[in-house]
């Protein structure tokens, strides 16, 4: 609510709840304009970058996105499998990112 701890001890019950209620519709009125401003973007540029609400703006109300941690073995893992896949599915292309990968880790074999 945007309140310190001594503003909190500070005040009444009343001016509290006011506060409070201020605080809640002004949060509604937030999340209305975000998705009004989220429409006219997707319709305005159909090749938005914008794919959810919290792509606009992350109010302090809602949860930070949590991300797993990753293993680097199991990445590398995939990754390996991944090249497989591409080799097999498109030969072409997997030669063009193999030298690119092998130019980038400085090895010209």
């Amino acid at each position: 609510m945007g309140m310190s701890e001594q503003e909190f001890w500070d005040c009444t019950p009343r001016y509290f709840a006011m506060r409070r209620k201020a605080w809640l519709q002004n949060r509604q009125i937030m999340e209305a304009a975000r998705f009004v401003a989220f429409h006219v973007i997707k319709t305005v540029d159909i090749k938005s970058r914008f794919t959810k609400l919290t792509d606009i703006v992350r109010f302090e109300w809602e949860p930070a996105p949590q991300f797993e941690p990753w293993d680097k073995e199991e990445m590398e893992k995939f990754s390996e499998q991944a090249d497989k896949a591409l080799e097999k599915l498109n030969p072409a292309a997997y030669a063009v990112y193999m030298a690119g990968k092998k130019k980038k880790n400085g090895t010209l074999n």
